[in-house]
């Protein structure tokens, strides 16, 4: 069965149709803490797989979960974001109960030897001012500020202040 609203053809179970912005709406009125949730179900004998839902008790966060990890993604009022925690302090903040578990990877696919950077820049609002990269070219870490490479390790651990191409130790 095919369920269509604004259009005589639907072209899956539920299709909603408008020649103008289109919008889907989930109200939970209570006078008591609900949660809107739309769920995401598989299975011949459905059984939630995903959830993604506005927690009412919990100043109104937009949180995506499954039934075992209740804080996959978290969204706050404020705009901070929450991977693996539901109160994130910051505008990213990423926890695990598991210290593998708890990085963020940064994968640069493609041409690896193609002299582009891979990393985390850093800006002030208006101009960057540094950042930690990967060099495409010899894949030697390194810490910029605004202007230049202040500090360099090389792969075989040879450290450099001043230099991208460091020859001993320190």
């Amino acid at each position: 069965y095919r369920l269509g609203i604004g259009t005589s053809s639907p072209a899956s179970q539920l299709s909603v149709y408008s020649q103008s912005t289109s919008t889907l709406t989930i109200t939970s009125a209570s006078s008591t803490a609900q949660d809107a949730v739309l769920s995401f179900r598989t299975g011949t004998a459905p059984t939630e797989n995903w959830r993604m839902y506005v927690d009412d008790s919990d100043s109104d966060k937009l949180v995506i979960a499954t039934s075992t990890s209740p804080n996959l993604f978290t969204i706050t009022q404020g705009g901070n974001v929450g991977i693996g925690t539901a109160s994130p302090g910051r505008i990213l903040t990423v926890q695990s109960s598991t210290a593998a578990a708890a990085r963020i990877a940064i994968v640069e696919t493609g041409n690896t030897l193609d002299g582009h950077y891979s990393g985390i820049d850093l800006y002030d609002g208006s101009a960057w001012k540094g950042g930690l990269f990967k060099s495409g070219v010899d894949h030697r870490i390194g810490l910029w500020d605004a202007t230049s490479e202040r500090i360099s390790i090389t792969q075989g651990g040879n450290v450099g202040i001043g230099t991208s191409s460091p020859i001993s130790l320190l």
